[in-house]
């Protein structure tokens, strides 16, 4: 026998009296891939989930999983089987499960149910109004008169004051007229009544509003109420002189907003205080005059809407220039409610010497 075949013999009689176990592992040993090593951390119980209160283990068991050949039928694995756990896996079963053909290793977690969800209280109807009580006056004295209950009317007003009474009374019938009929369905005779209410209750608010100069030029002649001749821009006037006076200035203005009351013969008074100021590029008054009370005293036989004036003085003795002239006006017909206004306009003042040559 050669060297080679006792060097087999050899070797064969050796694997024959090795050890069992060293050849076949045990029937608890997978059969691929490496054992299994129980960490520490396998050791510790499941986590918990802070939305459901379970253990993750336990949600695991409800996953499904995604048919990439048709992703909107879910094959779901079954409840029944346990849920892998490296660490405690059972002795005699295959820890590793091999993924079906066209099976993709993505999950998805079920949708949790309605009774893990928060629960929130519903809106609370809100409480309806007593309409006999949770309404203002005026609101109750309206539907009063559009039910044709006017003296009711009248006792729901009377919670406010007299000039708030007045007020409404003026305003709230005209309102009810054009709740009931269309514009267009009314006659000339309502539409007069109509307008009659709406001018009264203006009349009553006109004197509570600002007062204003509207209108206020130079003018070479006046006529009337936006009837005029107004005067060039930066027009010069002739100032005057030791032995002589100056060029004669007609000033026209309109006012709005004055008030016009009633006396007790049935007339309609408005009493102003005007006054003509010049001063010079400094502010320093040059130059003043006060208007007569005469024309500014208005008594008239009817309310007055619409008020123009012409004020006419001459250009004082001052020396050639550039000024502004301000007409001040205080409306004084309620000596408890005074109301004032200004308004300013450039003055020029030129020398004799060169009147000629500027006109």
């Amino acid at each position: 026998m050669t060297r080679t075949m006792r060097s087999g013999l050899l070797f064969f009689l050796h694997l024959l009296f090795l050890p069992g176990c060293r050849l076949f592992p045990p029937a608890d040993y997978p059969s691929e891939g490496p054992p299994p090593v129980k960490s520490e951390h396998n050791a510790q119980a499941d986590p918990i989930d802070p939305l459901t209160g379970k253990p993750v283990a336990r949600q695991l068991q409800s996953v499904s999983a995604v048919d990439l050949r048709d992703p909107d039928k879910p094959a779901k694995l079954r409840n029944s089987d346990p849920p892998y756990d490296a660490g405690s896996s059972p002795v005699g079963t295959d820890v590793k499960k091999k993924t079906p053909d066209g099976i993709s290793g993505i999950v998805t977690l079920e949708p949790r149910r309605a009774a893990d969800s928060h629960v929130f209280p519903a809106h609370q109807p809100l409480p309806m109004l007593d309409k006999a009580t949770d309404f203002e006056p005026v609101v109750k004295a309206w539907q009063c008169m559009l039910e044709g209950r006017h003296p009711d009317a009248i006792k729901h007003l009377s919670a406010y004051d007299n000039e708030k009474q007045e007020l409404f009374l003026r305003l709230l019938p005209p309102l009810t007229t054009l709740v009931k009929k269309r514009i267009q369905d009314l006659t000339a005779e309502e539409v007069a009544v109509l307008h009659k209410q709406f001018t009264a209750m203006l009349d009553d608010l006109r004197p509570r509003c600002e007062l204003q100069i509207s209108k206020m030029c130079y003018c070479k002649e006046v006529r009337g109420f936006a009837n005029y001749d107004a005067l060039p821009d930066h027009y010069p006037f002739l100032g005057g002189l030791a032995d002589r006076i100056g060029e004669k200035v007609q000033l026209y203005i309109e006012l709005k907003n004055f008030a016009s009351e009633p006396t007790k013969d049935g007339d309609f008074l408005t009493r102003l205080t005007c006054s003509l100021e010049l001063t010079d590029s400094t502010g320093k008054q040059v130059w003043q005059k006060r208007v007569e009370g005469r024309e500014t005293t208005l008594l008239r036989r009817m309310r007055l809407n619409d008020f123009h004036a012409r004020y006419i003085f001459f250009a004082p003795a001052i020396p050639a220039g550039t000024y502004r002239l301000t007409l001040y006006v205080a409306d004084e017909t309620d000596p408890a409610r005074i109301r004032r206004t200004s308004r300013s306009l450039e003055f020029r003042v030129t020398p004799v010497a060169n009147q000629a040559s500027t006109r």
